[in-house]
């Protein structure tokens, strides 16, 4: 139902559809599982309104970043939105925390955070306010 949301806020938006099937014995062809991913118009995928921004204003930026995705975690656990791999002295891990997020959310997100030392955290607590700068 997001997805669908995101897609229809606007015409640039892109919607795939993302399955999985298997054949039977008998020869036929059954879908086991469909997954929708809204795109932006340069194709890359984004989860919310705040992870599009981030990803608008880093595309001026012409940076190098690599796009996390989520696949089988669940929708309110933490994942790296964006990591900035050549991002000196150390790459960079980028972090969007919804306003909505409680303490099982920052407990995560702080073990994710601790569990890779090397690289540094940009953590985005939309509860906060605007976007943070950007490294």
């Amino acid at each position: 139902e997001t997805e669908l949301e995101l897609w229809r806020s606007n015409e640039a938006f892109h919607l795939i559809v993302i399955a999985t099937f298997g054949v039977s014995a008998a020869g036929i062809a059954a879908v086991e599982e469909v997954a929708l991913m809204v795109v932006n118009e340069n194709w890359l995928p984004f989860e919310d309104i705040h992870e599009l921004r981030l990803l608008e204003k880093l595309s001026h930026l012409k940076r190098k970043s690599v796009k996390g995705l989520r696949f089988n975690l669940p929708r309110d656990a933490p994942i790296v939105s964006v990591t900035l791999p050549e991002q000196k002295p150390a790459p960079v891990a980028m972090f969007i925390v919804p306003a909505s997020a409680g303490e099982e959310h920052e407990q995560a997100l702080a073990e994710m955070i601790a569990a890779r030392l090397e690289i540094t955290p940009w953590v985005w607590r939309v509860a906060e306010g605007d976007i943070p700068r950007l490294p």
